[in-house]
This record gives C-alpha cells, sequence and structure tokens, in this order.
C-alpha cells in the first residue's frame, strides 16, 4: 500500500459516502491523519448553525477483497515426507489469469518439531481455478512432503476473499437436469472480476459436499460500466456440467469476486439460476 497524504479537503454532504481513488492508512497513535474541516454560513449574523461534537463520527471502510493471491492459511501439508532436516524449495503452479503474477514459497524446516511449515514469499494473483505445489527433498529427505493448496475448484475453503454462496438447491423428482445456466446484475469497476462456479452432485452419489466446483464461462454481457448494471449469462463449457452427461438432482452456485485495489469492488444483484434437462 503506498502512503499517500491528502494535499486538499474533499467537499461531501453529510451521510452520504465517499469512495476514496485510492486506499488510506488511518494510524491510531496519530490524530491528525484524519482531519474534517467544516465551513459555517448564514444570512443573518445573528443565527448561526451549530454542530453537536458530541454526535459527531465517521464509520470507516475497509473492503475484504483480494487478487487472487495465496496466503500461508491455504497451504495444507498432507505429508511431512522423512529425512528433512533443511529448508525445502516449492513449486506451485501458474495463475490461470492472463496477467496474473506467480506465487512463490518455501518449505521452512522447524528444528523444534522436526517438521516442515509453508512460508508463502510472494502471494501472486490471478489465481481463479485448481491449484497445485510440490516440495522437493533436500537435505538427506528420502520421501517428498505433499501439500494440498485451497482454491476455488476443490472442497476446502478457496483463496477468494470475497465470494457469495448460494445454499444447496434440491430439485423436485421428476427434475433432475443436465446443466445450468446464471445470470445477474453486476457493475465491474476498472481492474475488478467476477468468477462464477457451481457444484452439483450426481444422483448416483449422495455426497454432495464431496464434489468440487466447476468454474462456468461467460456466455453473454451487457456494456461494462462502472456506474451502471448489466446484466451477465454465464455457461457451462460444453453445455453439461459433468462431463460424463450424467443428470444431477442437488446443485449450489458460487461468485468469486476479485479486485487489484480494495477500493474498487465489483457489485452484483438479481441472481438467478436455471437447471436445464436437454
Amino acid at each position: 500500500m503506498n502512503n499517500i497524504t491528502d494535499t486538499s479537503f474533499t467537499q461531501y454532504q453529510l451521510g452520504s459516502n465517499i469512495t476514496l481513488p485510492s486506499r488510506r492508512k488511518i494510524r491510531s497513535s496519530t490524530a491528525s491523519d484524519l482531519q474534517f474541516k467544516t465551513e459555517f454560513n448564514t444570512v443573518d449574523r445573528n443565527i448561526s448553525p451549530v454542530i453537536d461534537l458530541s454526535r459527531f463520527s465517521s464509520v470507516l471502510v475497509h473492503n475484504n477483497i483480494n487478487n487472487g493471491g495465496l496466503s500461508n492459511n491455504k497451504f495444507f501439508i498432507t505429508y511431512y515426507g522423512d529425512g528433512y532436516s533443511q529448508n525445502a524449495n516449492v513449486t506451485i503452479s501458474a495463475p490461470q489469469e492472463s496477467g496474473g503474477i506467480q506465487a512463490a514459497a518455501q518449505a521452512v524446516y522447524n528444528s523444534n518439531t522436526g517438521r516442515l511449515e509453508i512460508i508463502v514469499t510472494n502471494e501472486g494473483s490471478g489465481y481463479t481455478g485448481n491449484v497445485t505445489a510440490t516440495i522437493d527433498r533436500s537435505g538427506g529427505a528420502t520421501a517428498n512432503a505433499t501439500v494440498l493448496v485451497a482454491n476455488e475448484i476443490n472442497g476446502l475453503e478457496g483463496n477468494a476473499e470475497a465470494r457469495y454462496i448460494t445454499r444447496k438447491v434440491t430439485l423436485a423428482s421428476g427434475f433432475e437436469s443436465e446443466d445450468l445456466r446464471i445470470y445477474f446484475d453486476a457493475k465491474i469497476p476498472s481492474g475488478t472480476s467476477i468468477k462464477v462456479y457451481c457444484k452439483v452432485a450426481p444422483i448416483a452419489n449422495e455426497n454432495f459436499d464431496s464434489e468440487i466446483w466447476r468454474q462456468l464461462e461467460l456466455s453473454s454481457s451487457g456494456v461494462l460500466s462502472e456506474t451502471d448494471f448489466s446484466e451477465y449469462v454465464y455457461k457451462t463449457p460444453n453445455d453439461t456440467v459433468l462431463p460424463s452427461g450424467d443428470r444431477f438432482k442437488v446443485f449450489a452456485v458460487k461468485l468469486a469476486l476479485y479486485s487489484n485495489d480494495t477500493t474498487k469492488v465489483p457489485e452484483v444483484r438479481d441472481l438467478r439460476v436455471i437447471a436445464l434437462d436437454e
């Protein structure tokens, strides 16, 4: 985050929201970091506006959103290997999004526990799909440690900080389907994006939670606008959710929201989902 100091005051109406052009930081130890200036006007020198300072306040908002990076808590070592006695290199798969930044991490050897710990040195960006990582052998290790990375595809909590997941929907008997269409209205400012996923359980599989999320692709959209809502339609890549073409009875939909600037966020409304039996 850049350290930016405003050189002038921003005029606004009381009770309204202010969207800052970039992220700001207010230090709790420095009262002068946030200043207000009020100008009083009157047409009668005997009458003046009054402000009750005891009720004067402001609400500062931070948007919990990222750009598809990977943090330490998204890496889970599933097997600690055998014979590790020093740090090891970690290789992470490339980001899915064009312009994404490659993440980097190291497996740090903890001499107290005799185990490796994953430390991310660069969170990267653009990881919107499946992510894999491998730990090499070092210092006489005889068996590789293995690691699982939480992402928006596998069943673990994904790496997007802003997401919306619908409740699990169960179709009525006789309405089992093969495909889904997702509709919603959105405002998507420059530098932000929305990814859409669905999870379904084949009729023969009653364990819905064990299924992976499947990413949908944009089918059509209106005019991109930072101020007005436009309709977006998402579809499955092959007009069927499951590669086998099997039908499903239970599904859920997930929207993951991304931004390279926490002051700019996508907005979504009027989400609609249609289950199709083609």
